[in-house]
């Protein structure tokens, strides 16, 4: 996956900044980084002029398919309206550098994930290659195996490749980040742009287009506590107990983990009576956000009535999990589970495609009984989510957090509220 002896310093310089924050409009360690800054950045280290936003980065260089990546390549992600909101820097073994959304760092992924592979738009390459080397890169992960041999590459446009283009100038504002990296040269970075620029426009729409889930796979639910291969209908609920789907822990009636309490049975609308702390003043007609799909907003309502959870933190949860292109393919498909119910590190169990999760009020429904733990195994730390109803959002999202549900605990909450903090559209209609 060797490239070049100059993508190679390229790369060397993007990967100089793993750890460093996140930050949108940024471009210097100094500021920390967005997606395509970081890329405009590592390449300016190095002589190499590209624009500024991925969408205009897209354009630039030699177009390069996915057998052909080579490091230092640049690799590009496109939502459902084909639309470049995100770019990454090939390493090689299908990983890539990226500076991926508010509330992460710099950091490695993978083009193999779903998450990726549905959204690949097209790699570029920007320096032309030097003779193929099978050598492996210092900068790959630890773990990454071995790649197949070099193929051949993609003949270069002429007068592409490296070519000069403008960038915003301006000095970068002091603030938190990671001190520059001894032995990078470090050129004067762009500054986030003004509102009302056209840079401004472009990085907006890269930004609101990108609103990735933050946690690949959800860890509430180990591997070995689904023991079917797939579950039994669970029948719809209109009063009596939820019917347990095969291979399913924790049946309706058995105690809580950890509280001696018997578990809730009963329909979905009276769960939130039944959950302990639970304390609603109405219900949730409707949710709307620009930033949801309307399968969101149904679900986001639904289980905002059943839990008594506020429909804002829900709205962040959901979009911390799933959105943007990914969630209205998902959608498209006719899956609701918008939690990730039933994923975990290495693949998906079978609740996860429970036949429940087919709209967004069933999906709500089941949610709401996986929470209150009469369906799906829930831990007890999940259970305690809904301990946290009619207290501050804040606390809210601490107990989503804490509660073991992502792998990452959402970077100790920063992910959730992070994108808590752009719901700022968000409408609230109560029943």
């Amino acid at each position: 996956f060797y490239a070049s002896a100059k993508a190679h310093a390229v790369f060397e310089t993007a990967k100089s900044q793993l750890g460093v924050p996140y930050q949108w409009g940024g471009t210097s360690p100094r500021t920390g980084f967005d997606c395509s800054g970081l890329m405009q950045w590592a390449f300016k280290q190095q002589g190499i002029d590209i624009p500024r936003v991925a969408a205009d980065q897209f354009h630039v260089g030699t177009p390069v398919d996915l057998a052909h990546l080579r490091e230092g390549d640049l690799v590009f992600f496109q939502d459902s309206t084909g639309y470049i909101h995100h770019v990454g820097m090939y390493v090689g073994d299908h990983k890539f550098l990226e500076a991926p959304h508010t509330g992460d760092v710099v950091r490695y992924d993978d083009l193999n994930s779903p998450y990726w592979a549905q959204q690949f738009a097209g790699g570029r390459r920007i320096v032309p290659l030097d003779a193929p080397s099978a050598a492996p890169s210092p900068g790959l992960p630890a773990g990454a195996g071995a790649i197949p041999a070099a193929a051949p590459s993609v003949a270069p446009t002429a007068g592409v490749a490296g070519a000069a283009a403008p960038a915003i100038s301006g000095t970068p504002a002091a603030g938190p980040g990671s001190a520059p990296t001894p032995g990078v040269p470090q050129v004067a970075a762009a500054s986030a742009p003004a509102p009302g620029t056209a840079a401004f426009s472009a990085l907006q729409r890269q930004e609101h287009s990108f609103h990735r889930h933050t946690a690949t796979f959800l860890a509430a639910i180990k591997p070995e506590q689904v023991t079917a291969p797939a579950p039994a209908p669970v029948a719809a609920v209109s009063g009596g107990t939820p019917v347990q789907a095969a291979g399913v822990v924790a049946p309706s009636g058995s105690p809580v983990p950890g509280t001696g309490a018997p578990a809730v049975g009963g329909s979905a609308d009276q769960l939130v009576g039944q959950v302990s702390g639970a304390s609603v003043s109405g219900g949730v007609a409707s949710v709307s956000s620009t930033l949801l799909t309307s399968g969101q907003e149904k679900f986001v309502a639904k289980l905002a009535s059943l839990t008594g959870l506020d429909p804002k933190v829900l709205s962040a949860w959901c979009l911390s999990e799933e959105s943007s292109g990914a969630a209205q393919g998902r959608e498209a498909a006719g899956n609701f589970n918008w939690l990730n119910i039933g994923y975990f590190d290495s693949g998906a169990g079978a609740i996860a495609f429970n036949q429940q999760f087919g709209s967004p009020v069933s999906a709500a429904e089941q949610t709401a009984r996986f929470l209150q733990g009469t369906w799906g195994g829930a831990s007890t730390g999940i259970q305690h989510i809904l301990h946290s109803v009619g207290q501050s959002s804040d606390q809210q999202i601490m107990a989503i957090a804490n509660s073991g549900w992502a792998s990452t605990g959402y970077h100790g909450g920063a992910d959730i509220r992070g994108t808590y903090s752009e719901l700022g559209d968000l409408q609230v209609t109560r029943a």
